[in-house]
């Protein structure tokens, strides 16, 4: 499976991606996640915008992990819309994973979210897309 996972601190990342990683399956089928960390600030830059789009198309989930600011600022959305038009993965999800995932995974420490879900969440209903808020 295949996870893009943008984040504003790194240990944010780091956690999600340790937590996808722990996922056991219920059927003895073992999953190897092929995960890539984009810091959301460099997406502004095209040439990064463009590789983390090439290697997001086939991402079974997109993960805001841990930002600290509004996920949907204009290079985030151009993003999101070009992925949206360019995915491979029918059935992909859309996560957003904030200070209360500590109940579901209680190594993560607490930090403040200030994401807006509900429009992260709008935007994935108009696309047909899975949305988890994980909080």
């Amino acid at each position: 499976m295949k996870a893009s996972i943008f984040y504003d601190q790194i240990a944010s990342a780091l956690r999600v991606s340790n937590f996808l990683q722990s996922i056991e399956p219920k059927r003895e089928i073992k999953v190897d996640w092929e995960i890539n960390l984009w810091h959301t600030g460099i997406l502004r830059f095209t040439s990064v915008a463009d590789e983390a789009l090439k290697q997001g198309t086939d991402a079974h989930v997109i993960v805001f992990a841990g930002c600290q600011a509004n996920p949907l600022r204009p290079w985030i959305i151009q993003w999101l819309e070009r992925w949206v038009s360019s995915r491979l993965i029918e059935h992909a999800v859309l996560a957003l994973v904030d200070g209360e995932f500590t109940d579901i995974y209680p190594q993560m420490d607490a930090f403040d979210p200030q994401m807006d879900a509900l429009e992260l969440s709008r935007f994935a209903s108009r696309h047909n897309i899975a949305f988890v808020s994980l909080r």
